[in-house]
């Protein structure tokens, strides 16, 4: 089924190294997998190969308590940047799957709210939202893009997509005058 099953078992490293002690076979190691770019196809996505700590700040992040989100928040800092960026994937890929963003607690919202605790990952952000339909983005946006995004490298890029969705024919007239508002006051250097 693999072909690289082969090679590897033609390795004396890797033969000597499965022969060692302690002996893993009988652990679940499925919550020491850290996200990765690859797709593994014979573990479940639900896993998707999260860290313990980084599991918990997901199930923390969907919690309807507010007080458990904002908790979730606060150990942004504290983990790895591998799980950081496996949360704002997770946080991704639940948003994508919406038809509705407006709300405040979806998880576009989150992910918004994440890169505020992870800045590193604001272009990762940035590169979702510019897949989004122009139609389908929630007016609160603006703002809250500008507030996470304001006196840091995204900057530009943030102008840039004010620019857009300013000028866009398919977005809402009350997203389009926000964006159009806000680009005013940060062209005149204003809050």
């Amino acid at each position: 089924k693999f072909p690289e099953i082969d090679m590897w078992i033609r390795d004396q490293w890797i033969l000597q190294w499965l022969t060692s002690e302690p002996s893993l076979s009988s652990e679940d190691l499925t919550p020491y997998f850290y996200f990765s770019r690859e797709k593994l196809t014979d573990i479940s996505s639900v896993i998707k190969r999260l860290s313990p700590e980084a599991q918990e700040i997901i199930r923390d992040l969907s919690s309807l308590s507010e007080a458990v989100r904002n908790n979730a928040f606060k150990k942004a800092k504290e983990i790895s940047s591998t799980d950081a960026s496996a949360i704002l994937d997770e946080l991704i890929e639940k948003a994508r799957n919406l038809e509705d963003y407006s709300k405040e607690d979806s998880p576009l919202y989150l992910a918004v709210k994440w890169i505020k605790e992870r800045q590193e990952l604001s272009a990762d952000l940035m590169s979702f939202i510019n897949t989004l339909p122009d139609n389908e983005l929630p007016v609160w946006i603006v703002t809250k893009l500008e507030s996470v995004l304001k006196d840091t490298v995204q900057h530009p890029t943030l102008i840039q997509f004010l620019k857009r969705i300013s000028n866009s024919q398919t977005a809402t007239k009350a997203l389009s005058k926000a964006a159009k508002n806000r680009l005013a006051k940060i062209m005149e250097g204003g809050n």
